[in-house]
């Protein structure tokens, strides 16, 4: 989820890309295809962002899922390429995407997701008392640690201090 989320927003950029082109051929006096590819890219992001919406974010209980089934081979609308995990990095370039596509686009949709989406972050991936913040949380946002995962130096990846 999170790489589609990146996408949208990259798109984004890309799109003020191509209209800043666009505007410096107008003044210049040329013509120029920037003004729609800058379209294309905002209409695809904007596509992208609401697609995710739908089928990346948990509808219940919030946050942004690790990573989900393109064609789910169940009878419900998301089925899970492992687990319905979420990863700390997904969360942000949810957050991340929701801002960049609504300052784009003005659409309240997208400041609601980045607020819900930040709301899971703070209430969930920051690890109070260690000062720092988790790698991974089930679905309810329970902390997954496991000690599987331990670098050289004996530090828990599950966790990562500040």
């Amino acid at each position: 989820m999170g790489h589609n989320f990146k996408i949208a927003w990259n798109l984004t950029r890309v799109g003020h890309y191509f209209q800043e082109q666009a505007i410096k051929a107008r003044e210049a006096g040329r013509a120029t295809t920037d003004g729609s590819l800058a379209e294309r890219c905002y209409a695809f992001a904007d596509k992208l962002g609401r697609a995710m919406t739908e089928v990346g974010i948990d509808q219940l209980r919030g946050g942004c899922f690790d990573a989900v089934e393109r064609n789910p081979q169940n009878e419900m609308p998301v089925d899970f390429t492992w687990l319905n995990t979420k990863d700390f990095w997904q969360q942000e370039q949810a957050i991340l995407a929701y801002l960049i596509l609504y300052g784009q686009s003005r659409d309240s949709l997208f400041l609601d997701m980045a607020r819900e989406t930040e709301a899971f972050w703070n209430l969930f991936f920051l690890d109070r008392e260690h000062r720092g913040m988790y790698f991974r949380v089930s679905e309810n946002g329970i902390p997954i640690v496991d000690p599987g995962y331990a670098a050289p130096d004996g530090i828990e990846i599950g966790r990562a201090h500040v």
